[in-house]
């Protein structure tokens, strides 16, 4: 995201006993009768792929209220995270693209293994030892040395997890029911105190009203689809505000699992660049680009970097934000008149010792908080290119 989103924003929301009160009712509960009436229905058949071998019915409220990633309450959480994640992202072409921006002598099956060595886990271990009878550790070692192997490896996984994932759809896979209709998804929304995308940094995702009632612009998206994570379909944690653009056009089911563990770098790092290099650029006499790089906020982590990389050109963010230059060279007309001479005159002037802070949100409208960025449009942008120079 091009705003960091803190894991923990819905901590006010589940610490509030009303809520929690109304979320037991209309979807604990009831998640917990469609586990013990799946149970009884199939049983412990199926081997190592019933749903029912992983979790237990007390481990509903865990998954449906703790956290999604890096779960050390129950770690079948992680690793299921895990082995859709590696059977649903195409790797090899995210890594094709990738390869094409950058001079590398690594080779595919460089990348190829790291993706696998990543993702492996018991759960996907289970999967594949089921798929490959005979000495399923070579077969695997040598599969995930080419396209055509590493592509054969996934399919693998991903048809045991058709399966899998079917079964805990029908204990968990009820959103539109229990949320969306349930009357939650505004509250879920509002406890966020989140009022702009921060896919985009750009789109107001705040309410509006007719007549007195509450008309939501925003979408309650799924970090990790419901469609391919089933299991997260009702989870707390995995629910993020984001304009509708940005998550019906844009993300819909794609998968970005390293996003959201790059903790604090987006937000304290800058990365948006831009050519406003002389005068004609400055009075917008010559066309100035805004530029946005973010590859580099995954350092040594080759996967957070392709991660990132497909982030952006998923979500046009180049192209988007190519549209503000205008915006950018009004701000800095502003700053090149508005001097820290003539702040601190004004501030004389004011016959008050005015902070800096609101110095710039006097001028240019931002004043450089952290918590601005998830609540003022093109707060990022700005901060970037006119606050923080």
């Amino acid at each position: 995201m091009l705003i960091n989103v803190p894991l923990n924003i819905h901590d006010q929301l589940i610490n509030d006993t009303s809520f929690k009160e109304k979320f037991k009712t209309k979807v604990i509960d009831k998640v917990k009768s469609n586990y013990k009436n799946f149970e009884k229905s199939t049983g412990k058949s199926d081997g190592a792929f019933n749903i029912v071998k992983y979790i237990s019915v007390d481990d509903i409220e865990e998954i449906l209220l703790g956290s999604i990633f890096n779960n050390t309450n129950i770690p079948f959480i992680d690793n299921y995270r895990k082995t859709v994640t590696f059977a649903e992202v195409d790797f090899y072409e995210r890594v094709s693209e990738y390869k094409k921006t950058i001079c590398t002598p690594c080779k595919d099956e460089f990348y190829l293994k790291k993706y696998y060595e990543a993702y492996n886990n018991e759960f996907l271990g289970k999967i594949l030892a089921n798929s490959y009878k005979n000495d399923p550790g070579k077969k695997i070692s040598e599969e995930i040395l080419t396209e055509k192997g590493f592509k054969n490896l996934q399919a693998k996984v991903k048809k045991h997890l058709e399966k899998f994932n079917k079964d805990v759809g029908e204990i968990f896979g009820f959103y539109n029911e229990y949320i969306s209709n349930g009357g939650l998804r505004a509250q879920i929304l509002h406890s966020t105190n989140i009022t702009v995308c921060p896919y985009c940094n750009r789109q107001y995702t705040t309410p509006f009203y007719i007549e007195g009632e509450e008309k939501i612009q925003a979408d309650l998206e799924h970090f990790y689809p419901k469609s391919k994570y089933p299991l997260f379909a009702l989870s707390i944690m995995n629910f993020i505000p984001s304009c509708l653009f940005c998550n019906r056009n844009l993300k819909a089911n794609k998968i970005f699992d390293n996003l959201y563990f790059i903790k604090d770098t987006m937000n304290h790092t800058k990365v948006f660049t831009d050519g406003f290099n002389d005068y004609n650029q400055l009075m917008g006499f010559s066309n100035s680009k805004i530029s946005i790089d973010i590859d580099s906020l995954g350092g040594d982590d080759i996967l957070k970097k392709i991660d990132l990389y497909y982030y952006k050109k998923t979500y046009y963010l180049d192209e988007i934000y190519a549209s503000h230059s205008e915006l950018i060279s009004d701000l800095k007309k502003k700053k090149s008149i508005y001097n820290k001479d003539y702040m601190k005159e004004f501030s004389k002037n004011m016959k008050t010792d005015l902070h800096d802070m609101d110095l710039d949100n006097f001028i240019f409208g931002y004043n450089g908080s952290e918590e601005e960025l998830l609540n003022r449009p093109l707060s990022k942008l700005v901060q970037d290119l006119i606050l923080n120079t």
